[in-house]
């Protein structure tokens, strides 16, 4: 066999990105029980927990940290990796338990003299680089904390074998890279052995590249990929789609062929896949090399809004029946089967034991089956087999319910949404089993409760004083819903006052973000996941149920805990959700630690703008979706406006792409506008600020020099920036990212309504005939309009009206509302 090279020539300050794969290794590494240490202050800061060092870390450090490492003795290819467009080796996943990985990677580096080569490394995990006897060894193993060293590798003239050995401990999202630079002067050349030609291989890494769905959502049509360039000989591809959802189910699993000359790939029927925003893992081949590339899909059967039943209590037993028919596997849908007497056996046993298997293991995230499963012992334990009944107490009395008791796992205690969970399921043990002994704190029952009690009591006395730091979130509403719904059909009713008080004032949120049944606006915390799912998000059925305008979805984490109680949502909620008004909503309140979400809202029956004005502008952001449009005319018409936090439009960091900021910018926002100014530093990892628009989900969208328009039904919205706005037509995000480089930019995003196709013209020329002004040097942006007050947006200086200073002044955690505004 002729063995050919693939080459990849460095100079100074390129990054090192081919390689040759060997298999990931794994093992579970626990280390050993011990509580987790540290406190909970109570003050919830989004990205910013307290956490200290988990007993398992500690213990790898301790045991993996400057060992004996031999080379492997033998080589098995596992992929080939050569990015394009991104520095980063990365492998980067979300670990349930405490995981070691590891692997190796090859490749060859020529130079013309002999001497000494130096290159920068950094890295989250430990690696090593080996070359002939000499071995680099820089293992700083902190947790998804970017570590930089310099180092200088011995290269003899001629072609040079290298070895790198990367690795890391796995606690929950853990990012496990490496990113090196040569710094050397002279150029030098990277390359692998393959059995493929060198142009097929960079053929099909490009493809990977660039491969995206055909579509922002599919229906009933085919699942089609699409290529920006058709393939020059067939390419063997293997796909297959994993669920968002907590079960992570296998959904797809197929092997195709991209032909030679086509620039689609056909993956069958849609509506064949369930109904969500799902993962999708591609493989692609060129003899022996194969490249991976992961994207994401979203399914959505029905785009129009559904009559639902007229009273509260009537949609809340139409979501039971659905949630036991259709729900996901999840033990919120066992609560519906038991509830509505709607038994599949099979999937009663099956749910229930995956649900165990994720407690008795302690995986992070198993407080939100604790809660459910609490409820299904304490109101249907009666309908479970005496092996399941037994299995299920024994789970309760040995999980571990807060960090003073030991434990050897990556459960996650410290942000607001787990603090609440843990809690309520140790009052709800406590109180299901007052007399027995529960073996990993070696309380009792009523101890535990009485000590998740006073420990409720602090949760609810933080949210109260300063609200959710994760507002508006898609994601993380739900869960508080897990907590909150799940406590209040169990506490007493000190307790059971303030649940229904937060939930008051939750729905009340909510309803004021809810445009057409959708969820949407400003949130603390975003994903992908959520904010390109439209009706498929786990809030869609609470507004559903809650208002009578939503989706009714496969979501159950919650919702079932919501429909088996007697709470309703207030009235001033549903007023909200249901605006159908031309005259705006207005709304202004802080959610977050010491105000630091200061919400402002603008609604009406066509639009809705949404925003976190004066939050922190300059700082690196987490997951902060801080500019959010909705348009009425379609349930996927979205749009909004960050800094990527990362290059891979399909990564899956915090910020990522998409979803949240790199870097945070100022904003203000008046009525139906708002303003935002970027300034991103001088060595940003990404030097550009993008729009995105869900393009599937409008009915038109225009560029035009600086501007960017979109229409959907009767819902306009105009985007503006300082620099000029190049809509991307090439690649993952071909169609539907707007990009703006520059390290300083203003931006404007304005919304209105009109009718249709000739009100949105209008819409256009008004406000084209007086575009915004940006001073990069004073960073202020000023915005003009026919007919309105003169705004200013200052970095410094804040939001200014006609000349006069407005700064941010509903400084309360209750929504203050104009309605009709």
């Amino acid at each position: 066999m002729v063995r050919r090279r693939f080459e990849q020539t460095l100079k100074t300050g390129d990054a090192l990105t081919l390689w040759e794969l060997g298999p990931i290794i794994e093992a579970a590494f626990p280390g050993y029980p011990a509580p987790a240490g540290g406190e909970i202050d109570y003050a919830f800061r989004n990205g910013t927990h307290p956490a200290p060092p988990l007993p398992c870390r500690v213990a790898f450090v301790a045991e993996m940290k400057g060992r004996a490492l031999p080379p492997p003795t033998f080589w098995t290819r596992d992929g080939f990796y050569a990015p394009e467009g991104n520095p980063k080796i990365e492998f980067s996943e979300f670990g349930y338990t405490p995981t070691h990985k590891r692997r190796w990677l090859r490749n060859t580096l020529s130079v013309e003299k002999t001497g000494d080569y130096r290159f920068s490394v950094s890295t989250c995990g430990g690696v090593r680089l080996r070359v002939d006897d000499t071995e680099v060894v820089f293992e700083p193993y902190q947790l998804n904390g970017f570590q930089a060293t310099e180092i200088t590798l011995p290269l003899k003239a001629g072609e040079n074998d290298i070895l790198m050995h990367m690795e890391e401990l796995f606690e929950r999202d853990t990012k496990w890279i490496v990113e090196i630079h040569y710094l050397g002067e002279e150029e030098i050349v990277a390359g692998v052995a393959a059995d493929a030609e060198p142009e097929k291989i960079a053929e099909v890494s490009a493809l990977a590249a660039e491969v995206r769905p055909a579509r922002d959502f599919f229906g009933r049509e085919p699942f089609i990929l699409v290529f920006d360039r058709p393939a020059s000989f067939d390419v063997p591809v293997s796909a297959r789609m994993i669920s968002h959802q907590h079960d992570r189910a296998v959904l797809l699993d197929v092997d195709a062929v991209l032909r030679a000359g086509e620039h689609e790939l056909d993956l069958g029927p849609a509506d064949k896949l369930r109904e969500g925003f799902h993962r999708l893992e591609l493989t692609f081949g060129a003899g022996d090399v194969a490249v991976a590339r992961s994207i994401d899909a979203a399914f959505l059967r029905e785009t129009e809004l559904r009559q639902a039943a007229e009273t509260e209590t009537e949609r809340k037993r139409e979501a039971l029946f659905h949630a036991a028919r259709h729900g996901a596997p999840r033990v919120g849908r066992v609560l519906s089967m038991f509830a509505t007497d709607e038994i599949d056996p099979v999937a009663v046993e099956t749910i229930l034991r995956d649900a165990l298997t994720t407690i008795e293991e302690r995986h992070d995230c198993s407080d939100f089956s604790m809660v459910p499963l609490l409820w299904v012992w304490g109101h249907y334990r009666d309908k479970l087999t005496d092996a399941m009944r037994a299995r299920v107490r024994r789970a309760i009395l040995e999980w571990r319910y807060w960090i003073d008791e030991p434990g050897n796992d990556v459960m996650w205690f410290w942000s607001e949404n787990h603090v609440l969970c843990f809690h309520v399921s140790q009052y709800i043990a406590g109180a299901l089993f007052p007399d027995a002994i529960f073996s990993c704190s070696g309380r009792t029952g009523r101890e535990q409760q009485k000590t998740a009690e006073d420990r409720l009591h602090r949760w609810f006395s933080s949210i109260e004083k300063h609200g959710l730091g994760e507002w508006n979130s898609s994601a993380y509403y739900p869960i508080d819903f897990i907590g909150i719904f799940g406590l209040y059909g169990w506490c007493d009713e000190a307790l059971k006052t303030r649940c229904k008080a937060l939930l008051d004032r939750i729905f009340l949120m909510t309803g004021l973000h809810t445009l057409k049944g959708i969820a949407a606006g400003s949130q603390g915390r975003a994903y992908d996941k959520e904010l390109k799912a439209g009706p498929q998000t786990e809030l869609s059925p609470f507004c559903q149920v809650a208002f009578g305008e939503g989706w009714l979805n496969s979501g159950v984490a919650a919702l079932p805990l919501y429909c088996l109680s007697d709470y309703e949502a207030p009235e001033m909620a549903r007023k909200a959700a249901l605006w159908s008004k031309p005259d705006g909503i207005i709304a202004h309140y802080t959610q977050g630690h010491e105000h630091s979400g200061k919400l402002a809202l603008y609604k009406n029956d066509r639009a809705m703008l949404s925003s976190v004005v004066e939050h922190s502008p300059g700082r690196k952001g987490f997951q902060e979706h801080v500019v959010d449009v909705r348009l009425s005319g379609h349930p996927m018409a979205r749009l909004w406006v960050n800094h990527p936090g990362e290059l891979d439009p399909w990564g899956t960091k915090r910020p990522s792409f998409w979803s949240g900021n790199g870097i945070l910018p100022q904003v203000g926002q008046y009525g139906d506008t708002a303003m935002l100014i970027y300034d991103l530093g001088e060595n940003p990892d990404v030097d550009f600020v993008h729009a995105f628009a869900e393009r599937d989900g409008l009915d038109a969208v225009e560029t035009d020099g600086h501007w960017l328009f979109a229409r959907a039904g009767d819902g306009y919205v105009a985007i503006w920036a300082s620099e000029e706005i190049e809509a991307v037509r090439k690649g993952a995000t071909a169609g539907r990212e707007f990009r703006a480089a520059s390290l300083r930019s203003g931006w404007m995003v304005r919304v209105g309504g009109g009718d249709g196709r000739t009100g949105f013209k209008s819409f256009m020329a008004e406000n084209k005939g007086a575009p915004p002004q940006f001073d990069a040097d004073r960073r202020v942006l000023e915005v003009t309009r026919s007919e309105g007050p003169e705004l200013a947006l200052g970095w410094s200086e804040g939001l200014s009206v006609d000349g006069r200073p407005t700064p941010f002044t509903a400084l309360t955690v209750i929504p203050q509302i104009n309605w009709g505004a």
